[in-house]
Protein backbone atom coordinates (compact mmCIF):
# COMPACT_ATOMS: atom_id res chain seq x y z
CA UNK A 1 0.00 0.00 0.00
CA UNK A 2 1.44 3.36 -1.04
CA UNK A 3 0.47 7.02 -0.75
CA UNK A 4 -0.56 9.17 2.15
CA UNK A 5 -4.15 9.59 3.30
CA UNK A 6 -4.97 12.44 5.67
CA UNK A 7 -8.04 12.19 7.88
CA UNK A 8 -9.42 15.21 9.76
CA UNK A 9 -12.14 14.25 12.23
CA UNK A 10 -12.68 17.93 12.97
CA UNK A 11 -14.04 18.38 9.45
CA UNK A 12 -16.49 15.49 9.26
CA UNK A 13 -18.77 16.00 6.23
CA UNK A 14 -22.25 17.17 7.11
CA UNK A 15 -25.60 16.66 5.42
CA UNK A 16 -27.67 19.61 4.18
CA UNK A 17 -31.29 19.21 3.09
CA UNK A 18 -33.46 21.51 1.03
CA UNK A 19 -36.39 21.41 -1.36
CA UNK A 20 -34.11 22.81 -4.08
CA UNK A 21 -30.60 22.29 -5.45
CA UNK A 22 -27.62 24.19 -4.02
CA UNK A 23 -26.11 27.19 -5.78
CA UNK A 24 -22.55 28.47 -5.88
CA UNK A 25 -23.65 30.91 -3.20
CA UNK A 26 -23.92 28.11 -0.64
CA UNK A 27 -20.34 28.26 0.55
CA UNK A 28 -17.98 28.57 3.49
CA UNK A 29 -19.78 31.71 4.66
CA UNK A 30 -22.82 29.51 5.33
CA UNK A 31 -20.75 26.90 7.15
CA UNK A 32 -20.40 24.58 4.14
CA UNK A 33 -17.31 22.38 4.13
CA UNK A 34 -15.69 20.55 1.24
CA UNK A 35 -17.16 17.04 1.25
CA UNK A 36 -20.53 18.10 2.64
CA UNK A 37 -23.61 16.48 1.09
CA UNK A 38 -26.70 18.31 -0.10
CA UNK A 39 -29.94 16.33 -0.41
CA UNK A 40 -32.77 17.75 -2.51
CA UNK A 41 -35.90 16.49 -0.78
CA UNK A 42 -38.04 17.25 -3.85
CA UNK A 43 -36.08 15.40 -6.57
CA UNK A 44 -33.96 12.99 -4.51
CA UNK A 45 -30.76 14.35 -6.08
CA UNK A 46 -27.62 14.39 -3.95
CA UNK A 47 -24.74 16.83 -4.41
CA UNK A 48 -21.23 16.89 -2.90
CA UNK A 49 -19.34 20.12 -2.24
CA UNK A 50 -15.94 20.05 -3.98
CA UNK A 51 -15.04 23.71 -3.40
CA UNK A 52 -16.54 25.98 -0.73
CA UNK A 53 -14.95 29.25 -1.89
CA UNK A 54 -17.17 32.17 -0.87
CA UNK A 55 -19.28 33.24 -3.84
CA UNK A 56 -17.86 30.52 -6.07
CA UNK A 57 -18.68 27.18 -4.47
CA UNK A 58 -18.81 24.02 -6.58
CA UNK A 59 -21.24 21.14 -6.09
CA UNK A 60 -20.91 17.80 -7.90
CA UNK A 61 -23.99 15.70 -8.65
CA UNK A 62 -23.86 12.08 -7.59
CA UNK A 63 -25.12 10.02 -10.58
CA UNK A 64 -28.09 7.88 -9.66
CA UNK A 65 -29.84 4.85 -11.11
CA UNK A 66 -33.53 5.59 -11.50
CA UNK A 67 -34.37 2.05 -12.53
CA UNK A 68 -32.71 -1.20 -13.56
CA UNK A 69 -33.67 -4.81 -14.10
CA UNK A 70 -32.24 -8.02 -15.51
CA UNK A 71 -35.56 -9.85 -15.45
CA UNK A 72 -36.59 -10.69 -19.02
CA UNK A 73 -39.97 -9.31 -20.12
CA UNK A 74 -41.49 -10.41 -23.44
CA UNK A 75 -44.17 -8.80 -25.55
CA UNK A 76 -47.42 -10.77 -25.61
CA UNK A 77 -49.06 -12.54 -28.55
CA UNK A 78 -50.31 -9.26 -30.06
CA UNK A 79 -49.22 -6.85 -32.77
CA UNK A 80 -49.85 -3.66 -30.79
CA UNK A 81 -47.06 -1.69 -29.10
CA UNK A 82 -46.52 -2.88 -25.54
CA UNK A 83 -44.70 -1.24 -22.65
CA UNK A 84 -42.17 -3.68 -21.17
CA UNK A 85 -40.66 -1.37 -18.54
CA UNK A 86 -41.53 1.97 -16.93
CA UNK A 87 -39.16 4.19 -14.95
CA UNK A 88 -40.39 7.38 -13.26
CA UNK A 89 -38.22 10.48 -13.73
CA UNK A 90 -38.95 12.72 -10.72
CA UNK A 91 -40.19 16.26 -11.32
CA UNK A 92 -37.26 18.65 -11.76
CA UNK A 93 -34.62 15.93 -11.41
CA UNK A 94 -33.03 16.42 -14.85
CA UNK A 95 -32.69 20.21 -14.80
CA UNK A 96 -31.09 22.20 -17.61
CA UNK A 97 -28.32 20.21 -19.36
CA UNK A 98 -29.10 17.09 -17.36
CA UNK A 99 -29.39 13.75 -19.15
CA UNK A 100 -30.88 10.28 -18.96
CA UNK A 101 -28.58 7.47 -20.08
CA UNK A 102 -30.60 4.40 -21.00
CA UNK A 103 -28.75 1.14 -21.66
CA UNK A 104 -30.93 -1.70 -22.92
CA UNK A 105 -30.56 -5.28 -24.15
CA UNK A 106 -33.21 -6.85 -26.38
CA UNK A 107 -33.63 -10.20 -28.14
CA UNK A 108 -35.78 -11.40 -31.04
CA UNK A 109 -36.30 -14.60 -33.00
CA UNK A 110 -35.23 -15.38 -36.57
CA UNK A 111 -38.32 -14.51 -38.61
CA UNK A 112 -38.99 -12.16 -41.51
CA UNK A 113 -41.41 -9.97 -39.56
CA UNK A 114 -40.24 -6.68 -38.05
CA UNK A 115 -39.73 -6.25 -34.31
CA UNK A 116 -39.56 -2.62 -33.20
CA UNK A 117 -37.90 -1.55 -29.94
CA UNK A 118 -38.32 1.99 -28.59
CA UNK A 119 -37.27 4.24 -25.72
CA UNK A 120 -39.77 6.98 -24.87
CA UNK A 121 -39.93 9.89 -22.47
CA UNK A 122 -43.54 10.86 -21.95
CA UNK A 123 -45.30 10.29 -25.27
CA UNK A 124 -42.21 11.10 -27.37
CA UNK A 125 -39.95 8.35 -28.65
CA UNK A 126 -36.26 9.26 -28.66
CA UNK A 127 -34.83 6.01 -29.91
CA UNK A 128 -36.16 3.27 -32.15
CA UNK A 129 -34.67 0.13 -33.67
CA UNK A 130 -36.37 -2.17 -36.17
CA UNK A 131 -34.92 -5.66 -36.64
CA UNK A 132 -35.88 -8.75 -38.62
CA UNK A 133 -34.40 -11.96 -39.99
CA UNK A 134 -31.18 -13.18 -38.42
CA UNK A 135 -30.76 -10.23 -36.02
CA UNK A 136 -31.27 -11.89 -32.67
CA UNK A 137 -29.73 -9.40 -30.21
CA UNK A 138 -29.90 -5.62 -29.90
CA UNK A 139 -27.75 -3.76 -27.35
CA UNK A 140 -28.27 -0.01 -27.25
CA UNK A 141 -27.40 3.09 -25.28
CA UNK A 142 -29.66 6.12 -25.57
CA UNK A 143 -28.74 9.54 -24.18
CA UNK A 144 -31.66 11.94 -23.75
CA UNK A 145 -30.26 15.37 -22.91
CA UNK A 146 -32.16 18.40 -21.65
CA UNK A 147 -31.28 21.59 -23.51
CA UNK A 148 -33.73 23.37 -21.24
CA UNK A 149 -36.11 21.93 -18.68
CA UNK A 150 -38.63 21.38 -21.50
CA UNK A 151 -36.58 20.69 -24.66
CA UNK A 152 -34.50 17.59 -25.40
CA UNK A 153 -32.14 16.10 -27.98
CA UNK A 154 -31.15 12.45 -28.40
CA UNK A 155 -29.57 9.95 -30.77
CA UNK A 156 -32.11 8.34 -33.10
CA UNK A 157 -31.78 5.00 -34.88
CA UNK A 158 -27.98 5.01 -35.25
CA UNK A 159 -27.12 4.15 -31.67
CA UNK A 160 -25.06 6.43 -29.41
CA UNK A 161 -21.79 6.40 -31.35
CA UNK A 162 -20.84 6.73 -35.01
CA UNK A 163 -22.45 8.37 -38.01
CA UNK A 164 -25.95 8.16 -39.46
CA UNK A 165 -28.17 9.53 -42.22
CA UNK A 166 -30.97 9.89 -39.66
CA UNK A 167 -31.52 13.25 -37.95
CA UNK A 168 -31.31 13.51 -34.18
CA UNK A 169 -34.50 13.10 -32.18
CA UNK A 170 -35.86 16.16 -30.39
CA UNK A 171 -38.59 16.59 -27.83
CA UNK A 172 -40.55 19.17 -25.85
CA UNK A 173 -41.20 17.23 -22.67
CA UNK A 174 -41.74 19.30 -19.52
CA UNK A 175 -39.31 17.73 -17.06
CA UNK A 176 -40.31 20.13 -14.30
CA UNK A 177 -43.18 17.64 -13.97
CA UNK A 178 -42.69 13.93 -13.28
CA UNK A 179 -42.44 11.91 -16.49
CA UNK A 180 -42.47 8.21 -17.33
CA UNK A 181 -39.59 6.79 -19.31
CA UNK A 182 -40.80 3.64 -21.06
CA UNK A 183 -39.21 0.85 -23.08
CA UNK A 184 -41.61 -0.67 -25.60
CA UNK A 185 -41.75 -3.45 -28.18
CA UNK A 186 -44.02 -4.11 -31.15
CA UNK A 187 -44.18 -7.11 -33.48
CA UNK A 188 -45.46 -7.43 -37.04
CA UNK A 189 -46.79 -10.90 -36.27
CA UNK A 190 -48.28 -11.93 -32.94
CA UNK A 191 -46.41 -15.23 -32.77
CA UNK A 192 -42.92 -13.69 -33.04
CA UNK A 193 -40.58 -13.00 -30.11
CA UNK A 194 -39.55 -9.56 -28.81
CA UNK A 195 -37.98 -9.48 -25.34
CA UNK A 196 -36.44 -6.81 -23.14
CA UNK A 197 -33.65 -8.74 -21.42
CA UNK A 198 -32.25 -5.95 -19.23
CA UNK A 199 -32.09 -2.18 -18.84
CA UNK A 200 -30.50 0.52 -16.71
CA UNK A 201 -31.65 4.16 -16.55
CA UNK A 202 -29.13 6.61 -15.09
CA UNK A 203 -29.62 10.29 -14.24
CA UNK A 204 -26.62 12.55 -14.93
CA UNK A 205 -26.24 16.25 -14.04
CA UNK A 206 -23.40 18.73 -14.66
CA UNK A 207 -21.62 20.33 -11.72
CA UNK A 208 -23.05 23.45 -10.14
CA UNK A 209 -20.38 26.15 -10.34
Amino acid sequence: MSGVVTVSRALTPRNWTSASDPTNGWDAADGVRVGDHWYNTTTGNVWVCTDNTVGAAKWRHMPRVLGASATAVSAGAVTTEETLATVVVPAGAMGTNGALRVTSLWTANNTAGNKTFKVKLGATFFFGRVVAGTTLTVYEQTLISNRTASTQVSNQTSGPFGISTVAVATGAIDTTAAQNLTLTAQKATAGEVATLESYCVELLRPDIT
